[in-house]
C-alpha cells in the first residue's frame, strides 16, 4: 500500500496540519455530490488509495451507478 502525505484543515480554529506517511488501510470516506465536479474527482482519487467509499448523489442516476460499478471492479 502507498504512503503519503496529507492536510487537514480544521474548520474550527482555521489551523491546517499535515499527517505523513499515511496509509488507506482500513479507512472510510463519505462522499457528497459525488456524481459530478469535485465530488467525483474526490471519488476517483480515493477509490485508487483503496478507500471504503460511502458515494451519495442528489438524484438517482444509471450512469453515475455504472461509473461507481467499474470504479469498485477496477480497485476492488
Amino acid at each position: 500500500m502507498t504512503d503519503y502525505n496529507i492536510k487537514i484543515l480544521d474548520l474550527r480554529s482555521n489551523n491546517i496540519r499535515e499527517v505523513r506517511n499515511m496509509t488507506a488501510a482500513n479507512k472510510n470516506v463519505i462522499i457528497t455530490g459525488s456524481n459530478r465536479g469535485i465530488g467525483k474527482a474526490l471519488l476517483k482519487e480515493f477509490a485508487e488509495r483503496n478507500y471504503n467509499i460511502w458515494a451519495c448523489a442528489r438524484n438517482e442516476n444509471i450512469e453515475f451507478e455504472k461509473e461507481i460499478t467499474k470504479l469498485s471492479e477496477k480497485y476492488n
